[in-house]
């Protein structure tokens, strides 16, 4: 009896049926379909018949961009130009050309490590966008021997819930987890999310902690807010740092004694001083390229960071809200207008959170060292020893210390 034929999308599709019909395996690999372990048969595939995948999380954000803000359609023709995709996998950014750089010089010594795992349906690559990338770009420099690559083909008919899974999987392994920037592993574990409803069976999927789950998603909750209250939804390109939304989401998480009002100001605080950020840098590129000159007056993380724990002070607080107001988040036209002031704001209220801090380490010392005296006389033990009733003198004259730095600071 003659084997139906499955639905095949395009002619790449229907020659790579062709091959797993007519061609020997060249080897087989182990892949995760639908809760199991398979294995899969390797073959050598022409590397012209593969597509990249569109839809792969890695690029996710900058797809979605590319998509609204230039109308691009994606893939649903026999034959399409795919070279933009392979502008966003050879990005202008330093920590992409070094995983580039040093995914060719690997293959180009020793090969093709792992095959890339293709949906026989319609000839995509689910995961391996970047090795496509990098061999096409080998056989444009005349390695000819990079013309056919190694491939698994899945010809299992998935759900779409099933080819995120295993897209997840496979791209979220120790080794392959680098390749994501941190706005787009947070997109997928919010899809993920999407599906089950449940941190920890995300967590489960992609082999990760729990609350590494929870703060990415959070995080993208805070940028997503962020970006389309400034009217620019989805333009992750303006997000200059991931770590500074971490930090705020992180410090809402950790102010449990905050009121939902008090939790609202705090993040509305946090997202003007990350727009202040950006007025600061765009304004001192913008001086470099007039007078030459390099300034590094910026707000960094660690700056970021004393700023958040400066909220809880009433003195800083109210420095802070003296320019923007708590409640409200203001666009980038209106934070340049008060550039200056609002700066000041947070440079004063860094100051009143050390003078702060200040304040409270004698009294910090004080505790300490009385600690330290009651170990030494429980070690001691016998009442009557003359080191013993030295401690006990030593530590009541700082108990009235303490308690006099005690009534001052109140």
């Amino acid at each position: 009896m003659k084997t139906q034929e499955p639905f095949l999308e395009n002619e790449q599709a229907r020659l790579l049926y062709r091959i797993t019909k007519t061609e020997s395996q060249k080897g087989s690999y182990n892949v995760f379909i639908q809760d199991r372990l398979k294995n899969k048969p390797v073959y050598k595939v022409p590397i012209d018949l593969l597509r990249y995948n569109d839809n792969n999380f890695r690029i996710r954000h900058q797809v979605d961009y590319k998509v609204e803000s230039e109308g691009i359609t994606l893939i649903d023709e026999d034959i399409e130009d795919q070279t933009w995709i392979e502008d966003i996998l050879n990005a202008d950014d330093p920590d992409v050309k070094r995983v580039n750089t040093f995914l060719s010089q690997s293959i180009k010594k020793y090969g093709q490590k792992d095959p890339v795992i293709v949906r026989l349906a319609d000839a995509v690559v689910v995961d391996g966008n970047r090795r496509l990338m990098t061999l096409n770009k080998l056989v444009l420099e005349g390695n000819a021997e990079f013309k056919v690559v190694d491939a698994v083909i899945i010809d299992e008919e998935l759900t779409d819930i099933e080819w995120l899974e295993l897209e997840a999987r496979y791209q979220y392994e120790k080794d392959a987890k680098s390749e994501y920037d941190n706005i787009n592993e947070a997109k997928m574990l919010k899809k993920l999310y999407d599906i089950y409803n449940d941190y920890d069976a995300v967590a489960k999927r992609v082999q990760s902690r729990k609350s590494h789950v929870e703060m990415r998603i959070a995080t993208l909750s805070l940028i997503d807010s962020y970006l389309e209250k400034l009217g620019s939804k989805n333009n992750y390109s303006r997000i200059s740092s991931f770590t500074l939304f971490e930090e705020l989401a992180k410090e809402q998480e950790k102010r449990t004694e905050l009121t939902p009002t008090e939790l609202h100001e705090l993040e509305v605080t946090g997202l003007n001083v990350i727009t202040l950020k950006s007025v600061i840098e765009e304004s001192n590129k913008k001086s470099r390229l007039v007078n030459g000159v390099k300034e590094d007056d910026t707000i960094d993380d660690r700056i970021f960071r004393k700023m958040l724990k400066t909220f809880t002070l009433e003195p800083a607080k109210s420095v802070l809200t003296q320019t923007v107001k708590g409640d409200s988040l203001l666009s980038y036209e209106e934070i340049k207008a008060v550039k200056n002031d609002f700066k000041n704001d947070v440079s004063t209220a860094i100051l009143i959170q050390e003078a702060h801090k200040q304040a409270k380490e004698p009294l910090r010392m004080i505790n300490l060292a009385i600690s330290h005296l009651k170990s030494i006389q429980n070690l001691k033990g016998n009442a009557r020893n003359p080191i013993v009733t030295a401690i006990g003198d030593v530590t009541r004259e700082l108990n009235r210390i303490r308690q006099m730095l005690m009534n001052e600071q109140s």
